[in-house]
């Protein structure tokens, strides 16, 4: 993927920007895409909560799938003799909603957010749905004691099954900071209904050039 980037701070409270993207996506040595469009962002500081919101795909991304034909050849019992071709894929735009809030005290910060995924891709059977748009909340949290150590936990996949029920999937991570490093762990699948895909792991390590 290959994204051109531009944001700016117009005051001390409100910023935006826009991100134009050009994406390649392959299927195995059998079909390849190209695909583009816009995000945009803005993010707004109150004296009470931080807003942002964001639109995915803004413009409705295009792929251009092209099918290699040579590779399906051994498989036209499967297709009835029929080769799948290439043709255009259309990806919805979609909303990111959030709010958050700092709470300091004595030597910790607390952050914490609430945002939520607004699709339009019909999505009824899982996820909170109304309609066409479903919903997709996510809640978290974050101590971080003195700018060095933060742990962090967090609520995602809230899923309403077609029985009636009703999952989430609950998240845990850790930060430090030492010098101009940033370690961090997440740890998410391991509870709900993620679960039965098996545990992931995540970890990055960020190093700053900058000075402070």
């Amino acid at each position: 993927a290959l994204f051109f980037s531009f944001a700016k701070q117009s005051d001390e409270r409100f910023s935006y920007g826009i991100t134009a993207k050009i994406i390649n996506q392959r299927l195995g040595p059998f079909a390849k895409a190209w695909g583009y469009s816009l995000d945009v962002g803005a993010q707004l500081k109150t004296d009470i909560v931080d807003l942002g919101f964001a639109i995915r795909d803004a413009t409705t991304m295009q792929k251009m799938w092209t099918v290699d034909e040579d590779e399906f050849a051994g498989f036209q019992e499967v297709f009835d003799d029929s080769i799948p071709s290439g043709q255009n894929e259309y990806v919805l735009p979609s909303i990111k909603l959030g709010v958050s809030k700092i709470f300091t005290f004595n030597d910790f910060d607390l952050i914490t957010a609430i945002d939520t995924d607004l699709l339009f891709e019909n999505r009824q059977t899982y996820y909170i749905s109304s309609g066409k748009m479903s919903i997709e909340p996510h809640v978290g949290a974050e101590l971080t004691y003195k700018n060095v150590i933060s742990f962090r936990t967090g609520i995602t996949d809230f899923i309403s099954d077609p029985e009636g029920g009703f999952s989430v999937s609950p998240t845990l991570g850790l930060g430090v900071q030492l010098l101009k490093f940033n370690l961090d762990y997440g740890f998410a699948s391991f509870a709900g209904t993620s679960s039965n895909l098996g545990y992931t792991h995540r970890i990055s390590l960020q190093y700053r050039f900058l000075k402070n």
